[in-house]
């Protein structure tokens, strides 16, 4: 099971969150997610919405992010993923996107094919739209309905949900939204290739986020 762990650029700072993106990187995490800071975050907990409003109050921009996003990428060899919102790829350019892999979770992955996306998908999916996911890169799955944050539990219906996906796709499958245990890990392992994890590492310093991330890996 791959690490996938989650930051909002210029939270709490520019340079501080450059330092916590290498710290995840340099403790095992596999992919770093990087959020653009948006000022209406609908898919995120309380957390990381508070982390997008502060990173915007800081003087974050889209062009400032994007350029502490190359910075992070040429000084790790670990997978880098853009997340942010469709307002801010619509209102900026999306040609300014088009060489990261991105996750949009408010632009369905086939309503503009113009703007490839890692596919977002909920438990509400239907089978029918699974089978039409274009392979891009890999799946991310939201472990329930709503937004980021709560602790959510991995049970049985949550093992279904991702079997079925499985049983449509030969894509990877990345599982989040309230993913913040050792325990829910281990009981993803056998139902998914990557465990994504956010919310746990607002307010953290980068060393005690590189600690987290070595408790956390399988």
């Amino acid at each position: 099971m791959k690490l996938m762990t989650h930051l909002v650029a210029g939270y709490p700072s520019i340079e501080e969150s450059k330092k916590i993106a290498l710290a995840m990187a340099s403790a095992g995490s596999d992919i770093i997610e990087i959020q653009i800071p948006f000022s209406d975050p609908i898919a995120d907990g309380e957390k990381i919405a508070k982390a997008n409003v502060e990173a915007i109050k800081n003087g974050i921009t889209t062009k400032k992010a994007l350029e502490l996003i190359d910075e992070i990428i040429a000084e790790t060899d670990k997978e880098v993923v853009v997340m942010t919102y469709y307002n801010i790829v619509l209102k900026y350019g999306a040609e300014h996107f088009a060489k990261y892999k991105m996750i949009i979770p408010d632009l369905p992955f086939d309503e503009n094919p113009d703007i490839p996306t890692i596919p977002v998908v909920a438990p509400t999916t239907t089978t029918e739209r699974l089978k039409q996911i274009p392979k891009n890169h890999f799946i991310y799955c939201m472990a329930r309905a709503g937004t980021t944050g709560k602790k959510t539990e991995i049970n049985e219906e949550t093992k279904q949900y991702l079997t079925r996906i499985r049983q449509n796709t030969d894509l990877p499958l990345a599982v989040g939204f309230g993913i913040r245990s050792k325990e829910q890990i281990d009981a993803l392992t056998p139902y998914a290739d990557i465990a994504v994890i956010g919310s746990l590492f607002i307010d953290k310093s980068p060393e005690e986020t590189a600690e987290l991330i070595k408790n956390l890996k399988p």
